[in-house]
């Protein structure tokens, strides 16, 4: 049973040394396929690939509006510093275009999920994340008064098209558990100045092709070690009780 206790107490300063040392990362895989449309009034034609995936609903006049998703390669790459809790700077993970032609009213989507698939290692371990992103599309009437939400530029009698990004209802996790880490990939939203602004909506004009980066942050937390230590105790316990037992009936 000594040999139990000193073998927990070992494991235990294990995990702590562990959670206390710098930790490479890598997020160095990155898809993302357009899936469930909203509000369209039919005929909206999805073309998902690698890097690029594309979205488009029925042209008017010869134009046509959609969403173009491309992936950047390898958005993270760095080493995480042993201070627990710790937050990343923001990441371009991709660039978002919106294709933004006069269109009737009623012709365009109303929403649609970006799926993405994150994929990396850290500390040498390799994941892979599933989170979903919800894209809001106000087609806006090219009328004066223009409708505006808060925070946008002011626009002329052509009324700018406005998206709004979120995590999906439904989402696949972002997070995960490496050691006594606990990682969570975060979606900050559009950027059209390297990441220096973010805004959760992008303001689109019309009669474009209007692009931005899609911004991500990584963040760390510890997991409390009482909790884990705890778990790993009654284990090790267990397995201690077990040997006993099995000697005594010896």
């Amino acid at each position: 049973m000594k040999h139990t206790r000193l073998l927990a107490a070992t494991a235990v300063a294990a995990l702590v040394s562990t959670s206390a040392m710098a930790t490479p990362v890598s997020l160095d895989t990155i898809l993302g396929d357009w899936v469930n449309v909203t509000g369209d009034g039919g005929g909206t034609v999805i073309n998902n690939g690698d890097p690029l995936s594309t979205i488009r609903w029925p042209d008017h006049d010869g134009n046509q509006s959609g969403y173009d998703f491309e992936a950047v390669p390898t958005p993270l790459a760095g080493i995480i510093p042993p201070d627990r809790p710790w937050t990343s700077g923001p990441f371009l993970i991709g660039t978002f275009t919106h294709l933004n032609q006069p269109i009737p009213t009623g012709s365009a989507i109303a929403s649609v999920d970006l799926q993405l698939t994150l994929a990396g290692t850290v500390d040498g371990m390799p994941f892979s994340l599933s989170p979903s992103w919800r894209f809001d599309h106000n087609e806006t009437p090219n009328t004066s008064p223009c409708e505006q939400p808060a925070g946008s530029d002011p626009v002329s009698t052509i009324c700018d098209d406005f998206v709004d990004v979120s995590l999906a209802a439904g989402s696949g996790s972002t997070t995960l558990t490496v050691g006594l880490d606990r990682y969570t990939f975060s979606l900050l939203g559009f950027s059209t100045d390297g990441g220096t602004t973010i805004k959760n909506f992008f303001q689109s004009p019309e009669g474009g092709n209007n692009p931005a980066g899609l911004y991500a942050q990584l963040s760390v937390v510890p997991i409390p070690l009482p909790a884990a230590a705890w778990l790993l105790l009654g284990g090790l316990g267990a397995l201690g009780l077990t040997a006993h037992r099995r000697r005594k009936s010896a």
